[in-house]
């Protein structure tokens, strides 16, 4: 099966919680998977690199889920399931925290079992832009997990509106969707934004992160193309 390559991000965050600083391992994976569906090796090739670095928090965005996984229902192997299972192998101590759905876009959180008694609410926050608006093929999932400390964090998954000539449509996209930050919130600490964003540079992987790293970031965007 020929699906696109996921990306993979480890951040480390610290939170404050009962007067004690926490060092939260988060690490994020975006994947647009193309329509394809999921078998054991995908799984694991998604899965593990993001299990070796022991994470505190584990938060899957995925794109172009078949919609039998999501809207229409009646797909048995799906994506989700498969992470479930992969992952009741394991030892671990991670646990599935949320999980929705929009149209065919997905999010998975899962956390060590040992910082739940931290986390006080789950809440979700939606943007659709397909067909103005009246679908969420393209659109943005909002995340935010409150703590016990009056603390929170957002994870936004994307997946923006693609073509050569869409680029305004695609800044358009990114700032309606900033209500999936939930903006409003005075105690969210951070906010992680996430998926398939339809923008492109003139670069490999491999120099775009060396600009980034070297904060070169500006030049990346004087060469930017949109296709």
């Amino acid at each position: 099966m020929v699906v696109p390559k996921p990306w993979h991000c480890l951040l480390y965050r610290s939170i404050h919680q009962n007067d004690l600083q926490m060092d939260w391992r988060v690490v994020i994976i975006t994947y647009n998977v193309n329509m394809q569906r999921a078998d054991e090796d995908d799984i694991e090739k998604l899965l593990a690199p993001a299990i070796a670095a022991k994470p505190s928090l584990l938060v899957i965005g995925m794109q172009e889920v078949s919609h039998g996984e999501t809207v229409v229902g009646g797909t048995v192997i799906t994506w989700q399931r498969q992470m479930f299972e992969w992952m009741n192998t394991r030892s671990d101590g991670l646990v599935l925290l949320a999980k929705t759905y929009q149209m065919t876009n997905q999010v998975t959180v899962f956390v060590k079992r040992t910082l739940i008694p931290s986390i006080r609410r789950i809440e979700f926050r939606f943007s659709r832009n397909t067909m103005g608006g009246l679908t969420g093929h393209k659109g943005s999932i909002g995340v935010k997990i409150s703590l016990q400390n009056h603390t929170s964090m957002v994870f936004v998954v994307s997946h923006f509106i693609h073509d050569v000539i869409s680029y305004d449509k695609r800044i358009a996209q990114f700032h309606s969707n900033q209500v999936c930050c939930f903006p409003e919130d005075d105690e969210i600490k951070a906010v992680f934004w996430l998926g398939d964003m339809n923008f492109r540079v003139e670069k490999n992987p491999e120099e775009a992160a060396d600009m980034i790293k070297a904060k070169n970031e500006g030049k990346l965007l004087d060469k930017r193309v949109s296709n």
